[in-house]
């Protein structure tokens, strides 16, 4: 019996013997900051102070963090609702020893008790490679504002916390109609553009990819529009759009009047869209038409009317996705 005992603890040394100390998985917490501050920090032209960095109470800043180990697969995720820009997300993940990245995503939806609202879907979170975020349609002010950061670490022993500062996905057109009740048989003004980006998706070292949509220059996408009789107690309107980077991109007022007829307003218009850059673009009506596009990051354009009196800023809208505006001579 003695001999059986010695036998099976041989036997049980050699099995632990043969295990390598790499296959023995080390599970740690690790500890994130999310900072989203810098999503909107860059934005700095505003028509009323410190619009941008906050919005309404039942609305949320929703934060995701995503955990991908070296193959792209989830590992570990938290989201969290954030009441403002300025709020910081800490997060503990549980995770293996090894390398990973991580990827940061904030916007704003409106909550109660749960998303009832979103600007943007986020899906395929269970693989890098089929992580997405999509544009669900919608006019939102600077509720739209959508930001996305990749950041690589390793889990080992003796490793440090982790802080990841957001970044803009995007950029921000403030778009601008003045004098809009100078002529009285116009109903509608619409921007338009000659590109669109409805969704991004990442790649393996977690920075993400534009999809852009160009049909030969054709403004065959609405930005933005103002109706005159939503407003009749102001004289200006103005809405903060938010737009994935597009690049080199064409802009086109348009104006219809009472009988569906579409006119132009204004010549077209041209901006290099690139990430964490502010563009204002202006029509003011009268009896000469001015439109104009401008970049206005670091100081207030020159040339917008700053009267708080006669000035509203307008509400969210459903917008659509191709809109073909009739043009006359």
């Amino acid at each position: 019996m003695k001999k059986y005992i010695i036998m099976a603890t041989v036997a049980m040394a050699m099995l632990f013997a043969s295990c390598k100390n790499e296959d023995i998985k080390v599970s740690r917490n690790v500890n994130f900051k999310v900072n989203p501050y810098e999503v909107i920090s860059g934005f700095d032209f505003e028509i009323s102070e410190g619009e941008l960095e906050s919005f309404s109470t039942n609305y949320k800043l929703r934060v995701h963090l995503l955990a991908y180990d070296e193959y792209g697969f989830l590992q570990a995720h938290d989201v969290q609702y954030l009441t403002n820009y300025q709020s910081i997300m800490n997060s503990t993940l549980i995770l293996n020893d090894g390398k990973y990245t991580a990827v940061a995503i904030t916007d704003v939806v409106q909550y109660d008790e749960g998303v009832t609202f979103k600007y943007w879907d986020i899906t395929g979170m269970d693989r890098l490679s089929d992580l997405k975020v999509t544009d669900q349609g919608y006019i939102g002010l600077q509720y739209k504002i959508l930001g996305i950061s990749n950041y690589a670490f390793e889990v080992k022993e003796g490793s440090v916390d982790h802080t990841i500062r957001v970044q803009p996905a995007g950029a921000l057109i403030l778009v601008f109609l003045d004098n809009m009740h100078y002529y009285s048989n116009m109903v509608r003004y619409q921007l338009d553009m000659s590109k669109s980006s409805d969704y991004c998706t990442f790649n393996s070292d977690g920075s993400y990819e534009v999809a852009i949509e160009n049909n030969g220059g054709d403004y065959d996408w609405r930005l933005d529009y103002f109706e005159p009789e939503d407003y009749p107690s102001y004289n200006a309107v103005y809405d903060y759009c938010f737009v994935l980077p597009l690049g080199r991109t064409n802009f086109r007022w348009f104006a219809k009047d009472k009988t569906d007829t579409w006119y132009y307003a204004g010549g077209e218009l041209s901006a290099n869209i690139k990430i964490g850059e502010e563009y204002a673009a202006y029509l003011g009506l009268g009896d000469e038409v001015t439109a104009y596009m401008e970049l206005v990051n670091g100081g207030k354009a020159a040339n917008l009317p700053m009267n708080a009196e006669e000035t509203t800023q307008v509400r969210y809208g459903k917008v659509s996705d191709i809109v073909n505006p009739q043009t006359l001579k």
